[in-house]
């Protein structure tokens, strides 16, 4: 249970972290679309030029935005860190040695998702593939 416990723990944090990352990035297109007087693909060709330069605005939309743009890309690095371990922790995981790696369509984060979830899985240790694959209802037990 101590690994659901640290699983759990770190996927909150990249949710507060990729949150976080999101209404930053948010709020350089709003900056971006204030500087273009409201005009929103005008707005779009800015913040897509924030790094060449070559839009009208761009140096001092750069000058003004850096400390924004600084902090997005230590939000992201953070969150890309957070993934790392939690790719790790789930890969260690019965089920996903056993079950789940084989199945197309289904990502390491995705498991992380349905542990941290669904209520049921957090007071239970649904760690071996029987178990999951009745917790999914694709496997009963008929006796």
């Amino acid at each position: 249970m101590e690994v659901l416990n640290e699983i759990k723990e770190l996927y909150r944090k990249r949710v507060d972290f990729h949150r976080t990352e999101k209404a930053t990035t948010l709020r350089i297109k709003a900056v971006c679309r204030r500087l273009c007087d409201g005009d929103k693909k005008e707005a779009e060709k800015l913040f897509k030029a924030l790094d060449n330069l070559n839009h009208p605005q761009t140096p001092y939309a750069a000058e003004y935005l850096a400390p924004m743009r600084a902090a997005k890309k230590m939000l992201e690095g953070e969150r890309k860190a957070v993934e790392k371990q939690l790719t790790k922790l789930a890969r260690s995981l019965p089920v996903w040695e056993n079950w789940l790696q084989d199945v197309r369509g289904v990502g390491v984060l995705s498991i992380v998702y349905f542990m941290v979830s669904f209520k049921q899985f957090q007071r239970t240790s649904y760690l071996s593939c029987l178990s999951w694959f009745s917790f999914l209802g694709v496997y009963r037990d008929w006796e």
